[in-house]
């Protein structure tokens, strides 16, 4: 008996089944028995009228399907659908290349004294009294400093103040609202900024140092 084999390449799973229904000649259905004996699923021909029904069959080997098919002159000829799983390749390529997800901590800090509603510290006076409040004191070594501009009603008051303003930039890789809620209570102190209150944001993140 001569044998033709097609090699065929599907792109996903579903796509190989789509071809198999395409090129197989009937409705089929499992076979236990003999998927049991050979180790993988076997689906044979449920026809009554296609000539050696018996010998189409569909093997599931996993990384391809495989359609053997017997016509009524006992010539068989093999269909192999090979399955490239694009979507999974990609998925697994996606989750090598995603970034780790950090904590990150944003504190909006206004530079108006709380009594005086007027700046009495110079920005880099502050940002000096920052650094080392993070640094020799919470041992937090990598932060970011920005100037910024900001609008505040006073509580005290209730006069709207327009005022230079830091943000602060932490990022760690565990949650650390405890520290942070200490950071903004020694920043707010009288012996450090004076300030009324500062603004604390925190949100999770893909974030790389590259």
């Amino acid at each position: 008996m001569k044998n033709i084999t097609t090699h065929i390449p599907a792109h996903s799973v579903n796509e190989a089944w789509q071809l198999v229904n395409k090129y197989f000649p009937s409705d089929y259905e499992k076979d236990e028995k003999g998927s049991k004996n050979a180790g993988y699923p076997i689906y044979r021909s449920t026809s009554e009228s296609l000539p050696n029904a018996f010998y189409n069959y569909i093997c599931d080997l996993g990384n391809c399907l495989e359609i053997n098919l017997c016509d009524e002159d006992w010539q068989g000829s093999t269909i192999r659908i090979e399955i490239r799983d694009d979507q999974k390749e990609e998925a697994v390529e996606t989750t090598e290349a995603k970034s780790p997800e950090m904590h990150e901590y944003t504190l909006t800090i206004g530079l108006f004294d709380k009594d005086t509603e007027k700046q009495e510290i110079s920005t880099e006076a502050a940002k000096r009294i920052i650094s080392e409040v993070l640094i020799n004191s919470y041992d937090i070594f990598a932060f970011t400093m920005l100037d910024a501009a900001g609008v505040y009603r006073m509580n005290s008051t209730k006069r709207i103040v327009r005022e230079p303003s830091i943000r602060l930039e932490i990022a760690t890789e565990d949650a650390i609202d405890y520290t942070i809620r200490a950071i903004v209570a020694t920043l707010k102190d009288s012996e450090h900024l004076n300030q009324e209150t500062i603004m604390v944001k925190h949100t999770t993140a893909a974030i790389d140092f590259i």
